[in-house]
């Protein structure tokens, strides 16, 4: 009889040792799950955010260039003036081309349906005013 004890508890000890392990698996596979999902939002939330931030960088310097090119007087008032000035309108435009390699044309449409381009001829009946 002590022989089917000590089997019976060996049996049952094992039984409860195997659950016990199998539990703390689990539990394990699914922490570890648990933190490599939020690795991964993480790592995506970091690489948006630096994408953002590349693009925001990428775009601002083309702000700063039409609000200041909008501030001069002599571009805001170009349809009006002589073709000289036009002309100076014009160089200005190939500077700030030259000047940043990501800048390939340069202009501006008028009301009045002028357009001021380096190295561009619009087609016949183009409109500056209507947009595609």
């Amino acid at each position: 009889m002590s022989r089917s004890i000590r089997r019976d508890l060996f049996w049952s000890t094992t039984f409860l040792a195997l659950i016990v392990l199998a539990v703390m698996g689990i539990f394990t596979v699914i922490s570890f799950y648990s933190m490599g999902i939020n690795n991964a939002y993480q790592y995506l939330e970091q690489k948006n955010r630096s994408v953002a931030n590349f693009i925001r960088g990428y775009f601002a310097k083309f702000y700063v260039a039409v609000d200041m090119l909008s501030q001069l007087r002599i571009v805001r008032l170009a349809p009006y003036l002589e073709d000289s000035d036009r002309n100076m309108v014009l160089e200005l435009y190939k500077a700030v081309e030259e000047a940043d390699e990501d800048i390939n044309y340069l202009y501006s449409g008028y009301e009045n349906g002028m357009l001021l381009i380096n190295n561009y001829v619009p087609p016949e009946g183009y409109d500056p005013r209507v947009r595609p």
